[in-house]
Order: structure tokens, then C-alpha cells, then sequence
């Protein structure tokens, strides 16, 4: 699952409005629709406090379980 399915479903199974979990991150309603169809992905602090939300890591969040998918994840957050 892509990271805005999972950031759909999460939302939802905390009963969570897109405005509400928008005001928890401090960003634009609409931001959050953009993240859950995949239109724009949200920034390393923005994951990270969703992270705090929902009480999963980020490695949970982002679906990362193979050394090479966090290794390919490092290369694109920090190249």
C-alpha cells in the first residue's frame, strides 16, 4: 500500500476528519486529501509527527521492511 492508502486508513481508523488530523499537523485541509490520492507526499516533519499520531514508527508507516527498501529511502531523503 502507497503511503496516502495508508495515511487514509490510519485517519480513518482513528476517527479522524481530514481537517482534524490537517490542524494536529499544522498544515492546509486540503494538504492531507493531496497526500491520501497521491498528489503530493508529505515532508520528513510532517512524518514524523505522524508518526507521534498514530503511535507507529516510521519505518510502520512507510512500509519499510527490507534493509534495501530503507537503504533505497535513505538514498532519496538524503541524497
Amino acid at each position: 500500500m502507497d503511503i496516502g492508502g495508508k495515511l487514509k486508513n490510519l485517519r480513518k481508523h482513528n476517527n479522524l476528519s481530514q481537517r482534524q488530523l490537517a490542524d494536529l499537523l499544522s498544515v492546509k485541509e486540503y494538504s492531507v486529501g493531496d497526500y491520501e490520492r497521491g498528489r503530493s507526499e508529505p515532508s520528513i516533519e510532517t512524518l514524523r509527527k505522524l508518526s507521534i499520531i498514530f503511535k507507529i514508527s516510521l519505518d510502520e508507516l512507510l512500509e519499510v521492511d527490507t534493509k534495501e527498501q530503507k537503504q533505497e529511502l535513505y538514498n532519496k531523503i538524503y541524497k
